[in-house]
């Protein structure tokens, strides 16, 4: 049932309404007055600044598409005045882009027009609350953490004590990690306990009825089905149903979202697994286990520490940083802490909170000896790929740069290409239907991209040539490296999008001197700077330019070359 208009409060709150449409701003006013908010409206960013000069407000309500462009532009401004401390974004056809657009501009809250009037009061009033110190703890599961006044770090060692115990698995999951490891059991032994959860036998059997196991012959006894499936993929299946029914599909921290979390994590599992066959790395049999697991932490964290969380994750989209090094500061431990502490308390084998803890050191691969890959190495390849990919999303959207010897250690020569990923996105597919999740939740494509043409990347220093190649490919753009702008314009057929990653702004400006000769047969270029301050001096007079910081965004790439909504790119210009 929705919420009824509160009583008259002894002081109104004040929301700036910002809504380019007099008509629609008009009804939006109405709305909100309906729940007792003074409402001072503006059609634009410039009429928002000066109505705010006036005096200050208790939220904001912006549109994404304002004239010239300014939508998120104006979000930012807003907070960074101080005087706005909620901004809550709207919009009348909202898209993936959108939203993390706005994650990334800071706002608080996301909803879609047109909105009922009990709508827009629920959203407002939950993006106020988490700006208020102890908001969340109403929605968190229960743990004490005293009276006395504590550090971020001393709750988050109290939530990895404690969090494994209130989230504990099902008793037919921990019997057949159990089995699994023990050597002597076998199928009989298997069934009897899968039996003891029927949503988890229901789950197998429907599995091993499917096409890619069935083989024409039907299955009608769980036993069968076990012995079809094999051992691992009864443990991967088993893992995978019981951690993601474990906890509530329901969004707590704006801007990491549920579903796109298992997304990722679902597609970090196979892809892990992908690469640690290939590399024939010890331990290969647990790629998927772990690679599903390893961001299980930021989970916790939701759960347990949601208002912490979602200044770690608010700090990571505004900042331009990993959320590991926004977990760092904000709470002085990292989800890659609190996930490795809880599966061991879970009792899974050591090596699965051993890659846990360790995917996130990148010192550790970069310098790892040549023919030496590990199960952690393949989790941290596959953590950053489906970053690339745009599968789902964890609070994290940025993809860092991994050398080309790490890559050829765990087997890829050459980037990812064709049958890496049609088999990829096959699995994925079958994945997300036997856990339900639907498509049109999930925000990505199954079928093939289609051919998009040539797109051209020139790195002299191979910083990250792999992963863009992945990108890129996946967007179905047929990918050449080239070593000279000049290279260009000498391709069997035009090349309609490229991609350049100079070491400095020095070999920026040598890199787009050499190309604007070729005047409007320049393709749509994407110059990717550690530091973007030069983006205004070098994108003058280049309107085929684009100009994107480091660490790479897929996702802002993406929004430039495929989706280029206005409302986005004056977000991340």
């Amino acid at each position: 049932m929705p919420e009824k208009p509160q009583k008259p409060r002894e002081q109104s709150q004040t929301v700036l309404l910002v809504e380019p449409d007099p008509r629609y701003r008009s009804g939006l006013e109405v709305s909100l007055r309906r729940y007792q908010f003074k409402v001072v409206g503006a059609g634009d960013a410039a009429s928002a600044l000066r109505e705010l000069e006036k005096a200050p407000v208790s939220a904001a309500l912006v549109e994404c598409n304002l004239p010239n462009d300014c939508g998120f532009k104006l979000c930012r401004a807003l907070l960074e005045t101080g005087k706005v401390p909620v901004v809550v974004m709207m919009n009348a056809r909202p898209t993936r882009h959108t939203v993390l657009g706005a994650v990334r501009a800071g706002a608080m809250e996301f909803v879609a027009k047109p909105a009922r009037a009990e709508l827009l009061y629920i959203k407002l009033k939950k993006a106020y609350a988490r700006t208020q110190p102890d908001s969340a703890a109403s929605e968190r599961p229960e743990i004490d953490f005293g009276k006395a006044s504590i550090s971020p770090g001393e709750k988050v060692d109290i939530v990895m004590k404690r969090a494994a115990t209130i989230r504990a698995l099902p008793h037919a999951v921990v019997k057949i990690l159990q089995l699994i490891g023990d050597e002597g059991s076998d199928a009989d032994d298997l069934g009897r306990a899968v039996e003891s959860d029927p949503s988890i036998a229901a789950m197998m059997m429907k599995r091993a009825r499917s096409s890619y196991y069935s083989r024409g012959k039907p299955v009608t006894e769980l036993r069968q089905a076990v012995v079809r499936l094999g051992f691992k993929e009864c443990a991967d299946m088993v893992i995978s149903l019981s951690v993601f029914k474990l906890f509530e599909n329901q969004d707590k921290t704006f801007g990491f979202s549920r579903t796109g979390f298992w997304l990722h994590s679902i597609s970090c599992g196979l892809l892990a697994t992908q690469i640690a066959k290939q590399a024939g790395i010890k331990h290969a049999e647990k790629a998927m286990m772990v690679g599903l697991l390893h961001d299980i932490g930021k989970m916790i964290l939701d759960d347990f520490l949601t208002e912490e969380f979602q200044v770690a994750v608010r700090t990571a989209a505004t900042q331009r940083q990993s959320l590991f090094d926004a977990e760092k500061a904000v709470l002085e431990r990292t989800h890659a802490d609190v996930g490795a502490a809880v599966v061991e308390r879970w009792r899974f084998p050591s090596i699965v909170a051993e890659v846990i803890l360790d995917h996130h050191r990148h010192e550790k691969f970069l310098t790892q000896t040549p023919g030496s890959p590990s199960l952690s190495g393949a989790v941290h390849l596959a953590n950053q790929m489906s970053k690339a990919l745009m599968m789902g999303e964890a609070g994290d959207f940025l993809v860092q740069d991994i050398p080309a010897a790490v890559w050829q250690s765990y087997g890829f020569e050459q980037p990812p290409g064709g049958p890496f990923l049609e088999s990829f996105h096959r699995q994925l597919k079958e994945y997300c239907a036997f856990l339900d999740m639907p498509d049109d939740d999930l925000g990505v494509s199954f079928e093939p991209a289609q051919d998009r043409g040539v797109a051209a990347i020139l790195d002299p220093n191979n910083t990250n040539t792999y992963l863009m190649k992945l990108f890129l490919t996946n967007l179905g753009f047929r990918v050449t490296a080239i070593s000279d702008p000049s290279q260009l314009f000498a391709q069997g057929e035009p090349v309609r999008l490229c991609l350049l990653r100079p070491s400095d702004e020095a070999m920026a400006v040598e890199m787009l001197s050499a190309m604007d000769g070729a005047g409007e047969e320049c393709p749509l270029t994407i110059c990717i700077l550690a530091d973007d301050g030069a983006a205004r001096a070098l994108s003058e007079g280049r309107p085929w330019l684009r100009i994107v910081s480091t660490p790479i965004d897929c996702f802002e790439l993406h929004s430039h070359i495929i989706a280029p909504v206005p409302a986005v790119e004056a977000a991340t210009a």
